[in-house]
């Protein structure tokens, strides 16, 4: 009897929970929408109340035109001056930005062809809107 009563609670609770589908109206600018796989999506919520300034930088991309993953670029907020500076093992540089909604696929200079697979540095330093100046280095994984 217990165990009949127990999974008829989960069902009510269940059965009454609604899902909503998310729509481009209903995107808080808060939320960070995430690709799962497979076509579907799922939400995270955060409350940026007393953050003026964020920076996401990922470690790896794969530009084999497939439509998934193919560019380079970094995300955040509060952003008022930006430089990016990728360069090679060899010392050379792939491309140099200053526009943090610019981004790299893996071309130099973005044209021409994929430069090889391998491991690219990173350097960028970037400026608030308090003047406080960020510098990040680190490397980024390039796989076709």
């Amino acid at each position: 009897m217990r165990y009949l009563l127990l999974v008829l609670s989960i069902f009510l609770i269940f059965s009454s929970c609604k899902k909503e589908e998310p729509t481009k109206e209903k995107v808080d600018p808060n939320d960070l929408i995430v690709w799962t796989g497979y076509g579907k999506t799922d939400t995270a919520s955060f409350d940026s109340a007393g953050i003026n300034y964020a920076l996401w930088i990922p470690n790896a991309f794969t530009p084999d035109g497939d439509g998934l993953n193919d560019i380079w670029g970094v995300k955040g907020f509060g952003i008022v001056e930006f430089k990016l500076t990728i360069i090679d093992i060899w010392d050379n540089t792939m491309i140099l930005n200053y526009d943090p909604y610019t981004y790299w696929n893996g071309r130099k200079y973005n044209s021409g062809e994929i430069q090889p697979d391998g491991i690219y540095n990173y350097e960028i330093t970037t400026t608030d809107s308090a003047g406080t100046q960020y510098e990040y280095t680190g490397e980024l994984i390039l796989m076709k």
